[in-house]
């Protein structure tokens, strides 16, 4: 769930059965739905209404799917992760990586959040002040989503983009980066690989 859009991803293990980016990011929704201060309760139904009025058609593929795990990463996800846990365990937590919190968590976060205006969001321990204007449309298209999809709960991971690369890379290129680490030396590899290359 970024700024401008959430991208949703569905698969097993590295296949991918299942990929789409809607324009339903936490920037763009505060933007268009909500005018500066607390939410309103028609405010709030409208944008829940846009959610699901552009997810559904992609929700009930995945519902079909019956996935066993929802995860979920970015700055807002991590956010009212944070805060869920919190209000779950009476404990800030030090590390989100692979913890659980359940949807009606995230909404209790959501609804005292969408009380308050940006300012007094700014003041709550432990929310990023840099997140108090979007937290709200963010946790408002999260929670849509993800009761949209059939989840209870929800998997933080702080691993994204550019650990999905590398953990890519490190698949495709397993015998180079064994080679790299038997042979330090790269130009005694670079030797070692023409003389290899051209054996035949």
């Amino acid at each position: 769930l970024g700024g401008g859009s959430l991208e949703l991803a569905l698969g097993r293990g590295p296949k991918l059965d299942l990929a789409a980016s809607l324009k339903l990011g936490a920037l763009r929704m505060t933007e268009r739905f909500f005018a500066g201060g607390p939410a309103t309760p028609k405010e709030f139904r409208k944008l829940v209404r846009h959610v699901r009025k552009h997810l559904d058609p992609l929700a009930r593929r995945i519902r079909r799917a019956k996935p066993q795990a929802f995860v979920g990463t970015s700055g807002t996800i991590l956010a009212l992760g944070r805060l869920a846990c919190e209000l779950e365990t009476g404990e800030r937590p030090r590390d989100l990586h692979h913890r659980k919190v359940s949807i009606e968590s995230l909404r209790e976060v959501v609804q005292r959040l969408s009380r308050l205006d940006p300012k007094q969001r700014q003041q709550v321990p432990g929310l990023d002040r840099r997140r108090a204007d979007i937290i709200v449309a963010g946790g408002i298209v999260l929670v849509t989503a993800l009761d949209r999809v059939g989840a209870r709960e929800i998997v933080l991971c702080e691993w994204a983009l550019r650990e999905g690369l590398l953990i890519d890379y490190i698949g495709r290129h397993r015998e180079d980066l064994a080679r790299a680490q038997e042979i330090p030396d790269p130009r005694r590899r670079s030797v070692l690989e023409m003389v290899e290359r051209y054996r035949h």
